[in-house]
Formats: C-alpha cells, sequence, structure tokens
C-alpha cells in the first residue's frame, strides 16, 4: 500500500483483487497442465485434479508449501519450467512423513535429504517434513517424480540431515533419526564452487569466495533508520532520516546451521528478522551463488526503517554502483556527497551491483526496493518501513499496517579474467554477466511445482513433456500467445529478447550453449511450421517473411514474430 499511494479502504478491496487474481493465475496453470499432460486431449476441464504446491491461503498471510500426504501409494509431482533452458536445481518440498523415497520418472530411487520443519525457536512440527532432491527439468518442460513410502530401507537414498546448534535451545522433541547438536565452533558453509563463513554472535555471512579464489570480506548487517525531528518527517512518500543508520547489535536470541548432502543452511533469528543463509550442492546455477531469505517483523516499533546492507571489500572508485532499469537495462549511479542521504537512494526492481577492477558483487532480488551503495564497498538494501505520521502528501494517514514481510536475494561473487578498459567506470551503462543473467532468471522464475488431488488419476497423463530444442544462453523468451486461426492454420506471436552481457567474467558452459543470436524457430517447435513473418512488437505492422526458419536477434535487442503453424 506505501508504494501505491492506497489510503486503507483502497488497500483492502485491492488486495483482495490481487488474491483474486493470483487464485485465477493459479486455475490457469492447473488447466494448462491438465491438458498438456492428458492422453485424452478430449478429455473435460471441468474438474481441476492438479494442485499447486506453494499457496497463499489469505491476503496477509505469507505463501507457504502445502503438506503432501504420503501414503502407500506413489505421490506423482510434477514440476514445470518455464524458462527456455535446461534447469537443474533443488526442489523442496513439504511431506507428511519422512520415511519415503524419491523416484525420477524411470521409478529409480534418487538421493534425496530430509530436513525438519521448524515452529518456532525451540520446536519442530510433528507432523510436517521437508523433502529436498535435485531435478532436472527441460526447456519449458514439465517432469514428474515420484514420492515414494519406504519404511524399511529409507535411508539407503534419503538422508537426515543434522542440525548444529549455536544458541538455543537443544532439547527438542523429535523423531529419533534426526540428531540435534550443540557447537561453538566456527559457522562455515560450502560446495564445490563457494566457500562462505558467519559471525558466531549474529550467524550472519562474514566472508565468501569461490574455491581458487581470494577471499572477499563481506560484513552483513541489519541496521535502521529513525525520522527527522523536523516538521517534515518520513512518511508513505518521504525519506527524511534523522541521520545515518544505527546497526542492530544485538545478539541472535537462536542460531542454528543445517548440514546435508544437498543443502547446507544457517538461520539466526534477530530483532525485527529471521535470516537465512542456503547454499546447494547441485553443478546447477543455484550452486555457484548464497541465497539470502528474510522474514521481517517490525509491527511493534515506531519511526522504523529496516535496512540490509552488505559491507564488503571491494573498492568501487568514486562510490559508483549500478542498478537495473526494470530488469532490461544497467544504470550507472553514484553517490554523491552534495546530496543528502535519501537522495542518494535508487530503485532496484531485480539486480544490483558494485566492482572494482578484479571482483564484481551481484545482489538479485526477487522483490523491488529501495537501495544504495553510501560508501565504498557498501550494498543497502531497504526491507520495510513503518511511520507513524501522515507526510502531507496525499495519503492522509502513516504507514502503520505492516505485515510480516518476507524478501528474497541471491548473492553473487565474481572475477574478472581481463582488466577493464580505461574510463570504463564513466560510462553510462553497463551489464551482467551472462551467469547473473541466467542466476536473475531462476530468481523470477523458480520452479512451479504440482501434485494430484487423486492418486488413482497418475495412468491418466504422460511422465513429461518439453520444448523440442532450447534457446541460446542470451535469448529470453518474453511470450508466445496465440493471435487467432483460420481454417487449420495457428498464428502466435513470438517476442524474443537477446541480452547483453559482459564477457570479462566466466560461465559454466555445460549449462546451455551460445549461437551469437542465431535462432531457429521452426527447431524449437514439434509442429511444422507453414511461415515465419517479423513484425513490430505491436504484432500489428507485418514486416519481411523469414524465409528459412532462422533469425538473428542483435544484443538488447527485442524482435517479434509472427509464426503459422
Amino acid at each position: 500500500r506505501k508504494q501505491v499511494g492506497l489510503n486503507r479502504i483502497m488497500y483492502v478491496e485491492f488486495i483482495f483483487r490481487l488474491l483474486s487474481a493470483l487464485n485465477g493465475a493459479h486455475n490457469v496453470i492447473r488447466q494448462s497442465i491438465q491438458f498438456l499432460l492428458a492422453k485424452n486431449k478430449m478429455a473435460p476441464l471441468d474438474s481441476l485434479i492438479f494442485e499447486m504446491g506453494n499457496l497463499r491461503e489469505f491476503q496477509d498471510a505469507l505463501p507457504r508449501s502445502k503438506v503432501i500426504s504420503i501414503s502407500d501409494v506413489p505421490q506423482a509431482v510434477y514440476f514445470y519450467n518455464s524458462l527456455e533452458q535446461k534447469r537443474r536445481e533443488v526442489a523442496c518440498l513439504q511431506i507428511s512423513d519422512f520415511r519415503i523415497t524419491v523416484n525420477c520418472e524411470k521409478m529409480k530411487p534418487i538421493r534425496s535429504q530430509i530436513n525438519l520443519v521448524w515452529t518456532s525457536v525451540n520446536s519442530v512440527s510433528a507432523d510436517k517434513y521437508e523433502i529436498c532432491f535435485p531435478v532436472e527439468i527441460d526447456a519449458f518442460g514439465i517432469q514428474v517424480y515420484y514420492l515414494v513410502k519406504n519404511t524399511q530401507s529409507w535411508q539407503e537414498h534419503t538422508q537426515p540431515s543434522v542440525i548444529f546448534i549455536h544458541k538455543g535451545s537443544i532439547d527438542i522433541e523429535k523423531p529419533s533419526e534426526f540428531k540435534i547438536e550443540r557447537t561453538d565452533g566456527e559457522i562455515k558453509l560450502s560446495n564445490e564452487i563457494v566457500h562462505a563463513e558467519f559471525s558466531r554472535n549474529q550467524g550472519l555471512i562474514k566472508t565468501l569466495n569461490k574455491h581458487g579464489s581470494k577471499s572477499l570480506q563481506i560484513d552483513l548487517q541489519f541496521l535502521t533508520y529513525g525520522t527527522t525531528h523536523n516538521r517534515d518527517k518520513s512518511g508513505a512518500y518521504l525519506f527524511l532520516p534523522d541521520g545515518p543508520a544505527t546497526p542492530v547489535l544485538d545478539d541472535a536470541s537462536a542460531i542454528r546451521v543445517t548440514r546435508g548432502h544437498l543443502i547446507e543452511k544457517v538461520v539466526s533469528e534477530l530483532p525485527h528478522v529471521i535470516h537465512t543463509a542456503t547454499i546447494t550442492r547441485t553443478f546447477g546455477l543455484d550452486g555457484f551463488s548464497v541465497q539470502l531469505h528474510n522474514e521481517v517483523d517490525i509491527r511493534n516499533t515506531r519511526n522504523l526503517e529496516l535496512v540490509m546492507r552488505l559491507r564488503s571489500g571491494i573498492q568501487n572508485s568514486n562510490r559508483v554502483f549500478y542498478t537495473d532499469l526494470n530488469g532490461f537495462q544497467i544504470q550507472r549511479r553514484q553517490t554523491l556527497d552534495k546530496l543528502p542521504l535519501q537522495a542518494n537512494f535508487y530503485p532496484i526492481p531485480s539486480m544490483a551491483f558494485i566492482e572494482d577492477d578484479e571482483t564484481r558483487l551481484t545482489l538479485l532480488s526477487r522483490q523491488p526496493l529501495g537501495y544504495s551503495s553510501l560508501e565504498k564497498g557498501f550494498m543497502e538494501v531497504v526491507l520495510d518501513r513503518r511511520l507513524m505520521q501522515d507526510d502531507n502528501r496525499g495519503l492522509g494517514e502513516g504507514v502503520k499496517d505492516n505485515k510480516v514481510t518476507a524478501s528474497d536475494f541471491t548473492l553473487l561473487v565474481e572475477q574478472a579474467t581481463v582488466a577493464p578498459l580505461p574510463g570504463r567506470e564513466r560510462l553510462p551503462t553497463q551489464y551482467p554477466s551472462l551467469l547473473a543473467h541466467l542466476s536473475q532468471m531462476h530468481v523470477l522464475h523458480p520452479l512451479t511445482s504440482l501434485f494430484l488431488r487423486d492418486k488413482s488419476a497418475q495412468s491418466q497423463f504422460v511422465p513429461s513433456i518439453r520444448l523440442a530444442a532450447p534457446l541460446p544462453c542470451d535469448v529470453h523468451m518474453l511470450n508466445l500467445r496465440l493471435i487467432g486461426s483460420e481454417g487449420k492454420e495457428t498464428t502466435s506471436g513470438l517476442l524474443l529478447h537477446r541480452k547483453g552481457y559482459d564477457c570479462r567474467y566466466p560461465f559454466p558452459s555445460h549449462e546451455c550453449t551460445l549461437t551469437e543470436g542465431k535462432v531457429s524457430i521452426a527447431n524449437l517447435f514439434r509442429n511444422s511450421l507453414q511461415s515465419v513473418q517479423a513484425t513490430s512488437l505491436s504484432l500489428l505492422t507485418d514486416k519481411e517473411v523469414i524465409k528459412d526458419d532462422a533469425v538473428e536477434v542483435k544484443p538488447m535487442e527485442i524482435n517479434a514474430y509472427k509464426v503459422t503453424w
């Protein structure tokens, strides 16, 4: 509400409409997947038997995973990849029984990790658990995995995680198969690619590096801004702090580390926020970074704005930093002393980074927030605001209806392979690395999970479908929508966006391929094409007909085509 400037009455109607729209979108996904996977395409869609794996029960609640009931009948779970390249990552679901085996499409067991689900600082759930396992899903693919109850030999392929408590009680009621141990040692997370160390008193990241590279000092802090004592104070539209931010120095009330062969994470409970840092042990894109998750609750505060600051050892000259413009272009920004503190904050729709000659630190965000780099090496993100007074800019009230708010980030450290060109920091724009581009797509477009409400209906559906061929690494399919049909011919609008990227940073070539922007549209689809015609972005002005169905998209361009089957 504070972002769009709605008063309380309009806000209540607005959030109900948003929830209704979200549920409507979920129904479209359920109907589409039910139709695409059905062996009998003529079967009616009046009764939807697919359930979403994540749901939002009411408008003020955070999304949560639906608990999948485990029985003697194997439970099919379907994952949909909405991206145009194959993705490999760890997927997690909540289940009712931990004694299970995860099977692939061919009913062969795969290695998985089972975690406890914490309900408070000192208690875990007795009727739900988290199962995590690696998935591999082709471009625009839907892939099935099976959850099979196995009370006898489940530990052959499913490994319970081990919990290490650094702060908090270890007297937790739990199944005997899970271990909880007290430890006072160093807090470290690592996989084959990245290594991170955390502070003992707050459980926050303090160093991060890739194996084989020098360690980068990163002190993560949570800080608060107050509001000025002048007549005009901070409100829904104005940010008028009373000075520099004040660090939250209180030690964490609880710090626990979960260790397993697929996922390692640190959870720290601090004033106003529960912070989680996760590293996955896979060879997919999620293994190159650290995932950060915050649950912020400032409902019991007054005139407080909570920020997350990363204080790194990167020497970005002249305090230059970069933020994205609606996820399309990267803009150069600079912190200036002649401006008041609040004037050095900029929107970060999905990405920001700072860099020096050797290292780049990128922060990918799932949600738009305010961002700044007030000092060399600083990255600062505003998480939530609670302000008790109106700022006389039209809203007529303060910002006092706060809820528990979640925010997700991905932290990526990259080492340049060549020195930058002279004067690079003065250029008005820069480009993310290709790894950052693809990681950003994974952050903004997470896997969609669905499962069957009626387990006996599994035989009515095929186990998987996929795009005939993936798109190149740097090409993103913005849209593919139906325009119309005439007789047996169907015409669709296809929009392709080729991303510009910085070649100084290495990219794991096993993830996808580069073709210098050349795309064979005929190879993407299994249906035989009649014609491909270039058109305007509005799809209203037709251009030349593409003779060989192969098109070329220039960097930072969006091309539109009419595809007729």
